[in-house]
């Protein structure tokens, strides 16, 4: 699910609030080291699990 409440921050899983692919977000004037954030990097991992589950069950 998105983080769409208030009380939501960077670090949420799916903060964006994508469902059909990852998506990331880090600000234009941070460095590579300051980005992605560990929700974006967690929803990453959330979503390779989900995928290959999801084709499983429809026989893909």
């Amino acid at each position: 699910m998105p983080s769409s409440t208030k009380a939501s921050v960077r670090d949420d899983v799916n903060w964006l609030g994508r469902f059909i692919d990852a998506l990331a977000q880090s600000p234009t004037n941070a460095s590579p080291e300051k980005g992605p954030s560990n929700g974006d990097l967690e929803t990453v991992t959330l979503f390779r699990i989900r995928i290959p589950e999801s084709a499983k069950s429809m026989s893909i």
